[in-house]
């Protein structure tokens, strides 16, 4: 499944040349707001389970036609459930993250308003407080993610869009800290949890 995926990706990135086009030089602000939210069970069990929800404002430019870099800073609020075992109680976790990072995204237009896309790209977020209610410690993380999937862009007009994307590859590579514990966590292969990432354009041209 996973190399599908990336084979799917590298054969969309050879004809995203084709189309109408977004000229280079051309620059846009954003802002995306993301959702996510996963569950682990054990034995049909549910031992955690955890929503975010995220805001990233963006600088966008086109580097050459249909191609742009976008660099990008962050903020992200984690809520989460979790438990030691199947029989104890469910505790609370609070997360707030920053993040900054860089993105690479081949467009193809496939009319005046409408269009396709390939996102790819890295971000390094830092967890930097954690409250956990009923639970000692407050983790903390540092984290690199890398990711490629699709997106799609609508045109509202001359100076306004609407985008969303998701992702459907990526690797992460990490290191945890608590008061009692420290650890490395490096992870790789196919999003499996739902996710939704939809953002607000503003052209500068």
């Amino acid at each position: 499944m996973k190399k599908v995926c990336i084979i799917t990706l590298f054969l969309f990135l050879s004809v995203t040349a084709f189309g109408q086009v977004i000229p280079k030089g051309t620059r846009f602000i954003g802002g995306n707001f993301g959702f996510n939210f996963t569950q682990l069970k054990n034995n049909g069990t549910v031992e955690s389970n955890a929503v975010n929800l995220g805001l990233t404002p963006s600088l966008t430019k086109f580097i050459k036609d249909n191609f742009a870099v976008t660099y990008s800073l962050g903020y992200n609020l984690g809520i989460g459930r979790h438990r030691q075992n199947a029989t104890s109680e469910f505790h609370t976790l609070y997360s707030h993250a920053v993040a900054a990072g860089i993105s690479f995204t081949n467009y193809k237009m496939l009319s005046e308003k409408l269009g396709v896309s390939v996102n790819y790209g890295g971000s390094l977020v830092y967890q930097f407080h954690v409250h956990s209610e009923g639970l000692s410690g407050t983790p903390g993380n540092i984290n690199l993610y890398l990711s490629a999937g699709p997106g799609i862009i609508y045109l509202l007009n001359e100076k306004f869009a609407i985008e969303g994307s998701t992702s459907l590859v990526s690797l992460n590579a990490g290191y945890t800290w608590s008061e009692k514990t420290k650890s490395v966590n490096v992870g790789m292969g196919a999003n499996g949890s739902p996710g939704l990432g939809l953002g607000f354009r503003y052209f500068l041209r």
